[in-house]
């Protein structure tokens, strides 16, 4: 089962600006190799489509490291 993608990427065909949006306050869970919490991820590459007809692929992971234990 695929965890949601928590990540929003938009192209303005006016600047040419992409802006990302990730809900910072969001978990997703631990990453697959357990050491970091996934925080937003895109889950590979998203196409976006300037006015021009390019196509930029943007491709996002965000992740927090996990409280140090205390000894």
């Amino acid at each position: 089962m695929a965890s949601p993608q928590n990540v929003n990427a938009q192209l303005n065909p006016e600047t040419g600006i992409i802006t990302l949006a990730i809900d910072s306050s969001k978990r997703l869970g631990l990453s697959s190799s357990g050491k970091t919490i996934m925080v937003g991820s895109s889950h590979g590459a998203m196409p976006l489509h300037t006015p021009d007809g390019t196509t930029i692929y943007v491709s996002v992971n965000a992740y927090v490291y996990p409280p140090k234990e205390k000894k």
